[in-house]
């Protein structure tokens, strides 16, 4: 269980929202298995979650915050945020796989969150709507690695409060 959204978790708050709004979106087109996305963090060795889930089922989205920079005003914070997809084809479009293109995953993924202002249990979280901003190239597994990478960023900003 996470801990309720406070200024102090704004971040990892972030994190969850955009996990809670693929899952729930990407659930509704597609017969996905729980636990698809994942929050890169959380893991302690993240290649090695990748060959877990690119291994069965066969496909899996890591999310990361890969910037987060001072903006143009005081207390301003923009946040770069990846989305990286892995895919083994032959297992993920096999019997036991979701059948369910990379390609076709994120492009549901962009239309899930371009646009969208992250909330979560419906409180927004104060940062402005993510902006889809570029694509990471299709990287292809070497002959004995048959997993596909390919991905988004999305970019969000947020001011900071001060606590005391």
């Amino acid at each position: 269980m996470s801990d309720p959204f406070t200024a102090q978790n704004l971040f990892s708050a972030l994190q969850r929202a955009i996990v809670q709004r693929l899952t729930a979106g990407l659930g509704e087109w597609y017969n996905l298995p729980e636990g698809l996305v994942v929050i890169a963090e959380d893991k302690a060795d993240v290649e090695t979650e990748i060959l877990l889930r690119t291994s069965k089922p066969g496909i899996c989205l890591f999310l990361i915050l890969s910037a987060i920079k001072r903006g143009e005003a005081d207390k301003q914070r923009d946040v770069t945020v990846q989305i990286s997809g892995f895919e083994n084809v032959t297992l993920n479009r096999g019997s036991t796989g979701t059948r369910v293109a990379l390609v076709d995953l994120l492009a549901a993924t962009d239309g899930l969150l371009d646009g969208w202002e992250p909330a979560m249990d419906g409180i927004t979280l104060g940062f402005t709507p993510l902006q889809y901003e570029d694509h990471i190239p299709v990287a292809l597994g070497q002959k004995e690695d048959p997993v596909v990478e390919r991905g988004s960023y999305f970019s969000t900003s947020v001011f900071l409060a001060v606590v005391k």
